[in-house]
């Protein structure tokens, strides 16, 4: 079918990172196939940079910012970055109060990166971290973290449903990374914009929408994940964390979808002056 022709039809091959694709292309695809039936999807995801014309592709989807000017970017989504940890490794190692704390600190790195760099003030802090595991795939990266073997960077496209069950917390709030990144659709600029591309890039940007769903963490799902290995021991932690207003002298914790209830043991409760 050539650029001019008014439906979307023929086949659309499209490259992706491999969780991307898996976790935010696939679910998508229901709707769109229903909106263009006449298109045939041949999807390869893999997190090689391949190149387009070589690999015969129509659009790619990547999540790092262009280098080759040969090419033209869509924006389809922002894409977040966070530092985080899992309850049970701050409850065992202490939580970094500053990007500095991280060199005392576990991390796991994908490949190739060396250090993180923290907005601090006016200026760029650069950590050098000391990370013995490093991983290619940013889901290996998360489930790492996720089991309790150090601090890690995840986008939030991938790790935002660990952080609504509070199978991680984001930390190093008051930092945040230095990241120009987002979630681009690039297509060869030598190229012209097909329907079936064209089409592809409008359904993402809609349904992806301003605001995407893996940015919409409400703030108390965000906090719950510190509550999952409170004890006694780690109360002061807890409160730095969240900061509840009073402390028991044994504390169940109930998680309930966007919120948390504390219930005690014992009927006589205490306020909690922080020191």
């Amino acid at each position: 079918m050539d650029a001019g022709s008014l439906a979307p039809q023929g086949t659309l091959r499209i490259t992706a990172p491999a969780s991307f694709g898996r976790m935010h292309i696939v679910p998508a695809l229901k709707s769109f196939t229903q909106k263009y039936p006449d298109l045939t999807i041949d999807c390869r995801f893999s997190d090689a940079i391949v190149d387009l014309v070589e690999g015969g592709f129509d659009i790619a989807i990547r999540d790092a910012a262009l280098k080759n000017s040969n090419l033209i970017a869509g924006k389809l989504a922002t894409d977040s970055r966070i530092v985080c940890a899992s309850p049970e490794y701050i409850a065992k190692n202490g939580l970094p109060k500053t990007p500095q704390d991280l060199v005392n600190h576990h991390t796991i790195n994908l490949a190739e990166v060396e250090s993180w760099a923290f907005k601090a003030e006016q200026n760029t802090l650069n950590i050098k971290t000391k990370g013995a595991l490093r991983f290619d795939n940013g889901e290996a990266v998360r489930d790492t973290c996720a089991i309790g073997l150090g601090v890690t960077i995840s986008s939030n496209w991938c790790s935002y449903e660990h952080l609504n069950d509070g199978r991680l917390v984001e930390i190093l709030k008051d930092y945040p990374l230095v990241a120009n990144t987002a979630i681009w659709a690039v297509y060869p600029s030598n190229r012209l914009l097909a329907p079936k591309v064209r089409a592809f890039i409008d359904h993402f940007i809609e349904y992806f929408g301003e605001t995407p769903y893996w940015e919409k963490i409400a703030p108390a799902l965000k906090l719950k994940g510190y509550l999952r290995y409170i004890n006694l021991s780690t109360l002061w932690l807890i409160y730095d964390c969240v900061n509840p207003r009073v402390i028991d002298e044994k504390v169940v914790i109930h998680l309930s979808n966007s919120f948390f209830l504390l219930r005690s043991e014992y009927v006589r409760r205490r306020p909690l002056t922080h020191q």
